[in-house]
């Protein structure tokens, strides 16, 4: 009975889809609209804070502490290590969407991790190599919003109907054809 009052009255499909259309197009702006704040709240307290590092950098504090200290002493080793990331910290500075951490690649990779003793005995190197393959083709769809089944039922009906030089990006995780 609920399905049945929750039915609008009168509304074409036409009509139907123009609303969905509208509520889609307004969700796809007020994300946008996040996501734009969100760089720049990102952006302002990065910079506030990479001045006072970059003149570190600027006088060669850095450098001329690495020069001084032993590379395998605690410190210079963290020297070292600070020099290293430093372009990785200016683009994480330049570009809002990166994240401060990869705490999501550590999660996602934790399985290859557990299963890695379990796959020591694939019986090939081809074998392993297939192995790998699927895994990455999983945590692409998982990374995508893809239900991997549907995903893997999919392309394998699909591959077959074409020809072998045909172009398949179509069939990749992250394309729009793909559904979610």
């Amino acid at each position: 009975m609920q399905k049945e009052l929750d039915k609008p009255v009168g509304i074409t499909p036409e009509i139907q889809a123009y609303i969905d259309g509208l509520v889609q197009n307004i969700s796809q702006q007020y994300e946008s609209r996040i996501a734009e704040m969100w760089e720049q709240f990102r952006l302002a307290q990065a910079k506030r804070y990479l001045p006072q590092s970059e003149k570190f950098l600027a006088h060669g504090w850095l450098d001329k502490a690495a020069a001084k200290l032993l590379p395998q002493s605690p410190m210079g080793k963290a020297v070292s290590y600070a020099l290293k990331q430093w372009p990785y910290l200016e683009r994480y500075v330049e570009d809002g969407d990166y994240p401060i951490d990869n705490n999501r690649v550590e999660r996602e990779i934790r399985p290859v991790a557990t299963g890695r003793k379990a796959w020591l005995f694939a019986d090939t190197p081809s074998g392993a190599n297939a192995s790998a393959t699927l895994f990455s083709i999983m945590l692409s769809c998982r990374a995508n919003g893809v239900e991997p089944y549907a995903y893997l039922r999919h392309v394998l009906m699909e591959l077959p109907q074409r020809e072998e030089s045909c172009d398949v990006s179509d069939l990749l995780p992250c394309s729009n054809t793909i559904v979610q």
